[in-house]
């Protein structure tokens, strides 16, 4: 159980397999690369300036935790194809403290309490999107290989 639990910490430390078709020499890939990081930088940004407006509209259906888990998956799997050598415990810090960023912005700005339940979602969201770009690139490059 103990070497079971070092391997999962090991995985989720260790940079991606560079795949042969996903190569940093080709400059497609790079491009592809930037395109999903400044989607990532985008979002980030759209997120402190419209997700505060609609939380009270998405508060009133049930939809708000749904809401952070999606928007924070999609923003880590953005971060985790746009930094291809970063760890997914690296993404994952860096999409939560966005998160973490955005909760203490709503604070200050519209006077709410800090809502600690909706960082907890931004975390889950963000660890699923690290998580799941990775499996798909290491499952790219076990095909390769």
């Amino acid at each position: 159980m103990r070497y079971e639990l070092i391997d999962g910490l090991a995985y989720l430390m260790a940079p991606v397999p560079t795949v042969r078709h996903v190569s940093p020499k080709n400059p497609m890939i790079k491009i592809n690369n930037n395109f999903y990081l400044t989607i990532a930088v985008a979002v980030s940004i759209g997120i402190f300036f419209v997700a505060g407006r609609i939380s009270g509209t998405l508060n009133s259906t049930g939809l708000h935790w749904i809401a952070h888990i999606a928007a924070y998956t999609f923003l880590g799997a953005c971060y985790a194809k746009g930094l291809p050598r970063s760890t997914v415990v690296m993404v994952t810090l860096l999409t939560a403290g966005i998160g973490g960023l955005h909760e203490l912005y709503e604070v200050g700005r519209f006077g709410i309490d800090l809502e600690l339940h909706d960082l907890f979602y931004d975390i889950v969201g963000a660890f699923a999107g690290a998580l799941l770009v990775r499996q798909l690139l290491v499952l790219a490059a076990t095909r390769e290989g």
